[in-house]
């Protein structure tokens, strides 16, 4: 029996380029809830753009994995948060300020307000101007617009990311390229992960959704058995080999649909409702044959 169900956002559950998730996966979504299975996001994003998906509404933020397993939430409960080193921030900084096209994103806290179950950030960014903010959330499909600061603030930090929009030599794919070892060089105590390609997440060393997963089911005696997750890119890798029922949409990275055990559909076609709503029609089980033939791709 499936007792919680995972998912990504960015480019699985939220097809690139969309605001929210289908009518459809969030119907499926709710329908997990009868049967008594739990969803759980497993994504880098934090509460403050999961909410702007989920249209304000928290309860799809009751369990899950979210800034890359820096937080970990279950049935309600906060189990953990996991904060940057601020000396990695400050030397991304500093790089962001020499690199042509290079920016940090950072997301700073601030109080809550009355009423909030989560402690929201807004997103900042250092070494861009207003035209770079709008042309870096056209190009990753994936980020919000959020306010220009000169440093990084002295405040706790869970989620960072490291931009490459390019430059007059190099396109933004060049840069990013060029970038990653040197990023790995200055800051040897960070992982560098990549949701998109023009775009990294910034890690704790030997931190991933992986790590994350363990702790939230050792915390609730689930068993991986017990769990179905969906991904699509590098920052599922982890997750994608460790969970024995993973699923990795059709329009997903190729190290992602070898790492995964199966492969789907694509998520403009609400591939991971079409396997959900199997889940909540067999009570909990995952009966890959009742999964129409769109829906399921290829076993592995």
């Amino acid at each position: 029996m499936i007792r919680l169900v995972l998912c990504d956002m960015d480019g699985t559950l939220v097809p690139f380029g969309a605001s929210s998730p289908s009518d459809r996966t969030l119907r499926a979504l709710r329908s997990l809830e009868k049967t008594g299975v739990a969803f759980g996001v497993a994504t880098g994003r934090e509460p403050v753009d999961l909410l702007r998906f989920f249209r304000g509404d928290e309860r799809y933020l009751d369990s899950g994995i979210m800034s890359n397993g820096k937080i970990i939430q279950w049935r309600g409960r906060h189990l953990s948060t996991i904060y940057l080193d601020h000396a990695i921030l400050d030397t991304l900084a500093d790089i962001a300020r020499e690199e042509e096209g290079c920016a940090l994103n950072v997301y700073v806290p601030r109080q809550p307000r009355e009423g909030e179950t989560f402690s929201l950030s807004r997103p900042c960014y250092l070494g861009l101007n207003d035209a770079d903010i709008r042309r870096a959330v056209a190009l990753t499909g994936m980020l919000p617009p959020g306010d220009l600061i000169d440093a990084v603030p002295d405040v706790p930090i869970m989620s960072a990311g490291f931009l490459c929009l390019g430059n007059g030599r190099e396109t933004a794919e060049e840069q990013a390229l060029r970038m990653r070892p040197l990023l790995s060089e200055a800051c040897p105590q960070a992982d560098f992960l990549r949701p998109t390609s023009l775009f990294f997440d910034v890690l704790p060393r030997g931190w991933s959704k992986a790590n994350a997963f363990d702790r939230l089911c050792e915390a609730c005696s689930i068993a991986p058995e017990e769990v179905v997750f969906f991904g699509d890119a590098e920052n599922d890798l982890a997750m994608l080999g460790r969970v024995p029922n993973s699923f990795v949409v059709a329009n997903g990275t190729d190290e992602a649909k070898a790492a995964a055990r199966h492969v789907i559909g694509d998520a403009a076609d609400d591939a991971v409702a079409k396997v959900v709503e199997a889940i909540a029609r067999a009570d909990g089980r995952l009966d890959l044959d009742a999964l129409d033939d769109d829906a399921l791709g290829r076993m592995a």
